[in-house]
């Protein structure tokens, strides 16, 4: 068998294009390894806030109050 040969090239790293503040969001799960990002869209009227993070995938509380 013969190794099949492309003449593609993926760009360097560099050359991305990435949002960075995104990457100061992210939440990395100590339980499972699971790296995610919890976004609020929408403040309700009863909007109360207590700190509690959960992960969406294991349910491990992330940080708490």
């Amino acid at each position: 068998m013969t190794t099949p040969t492309t003449d593609r090239v993926l760009p360097p790293e560099d050359n991305l294009t990435e949002d960075t503040s995104a990457k100061d969001d992210e939440e990395i799960c100590e339980n499972c390894g699971n790296v995610f990002r919890n976004e609020l869209l929408k403040i309700g009227d009863d909007y109360n806030d207590f700190g509690q993070r959960y992960c969406p995938y294991c349910g491990l509380l992330i940080n708490g109050c």
